[in-house]
């Protein structure tokens, strides 16, 4: 097996956060993985979240 050069770990490191961001950035990343709340109240900055509850989305 032949070993990644530091230029094609960069390339798929790159590819792997824009995946995660246009994922969780589309309508069906922050409905269903993240807890959506689409017209937010005050800005709480540190919040505990209950077992099994979902992170809000931004």
């Amino acid at each position: 097996m032949e070993l990644l050069t530091r230029q094609e770990k960069s390339f798929f490191t790159i590819l792997r956060e824009l995946t995660i961001v246009g994922y969780f950035t589309s309508e069906t990343g922050a409905s269903q993985a993240l807890d959506y709340v689409a017209i937010p109240g005050r800005f709480v900055g540190d919040i505990p979240l209950k077992p099994g509850q979902r992170a809000w989305a931004i």
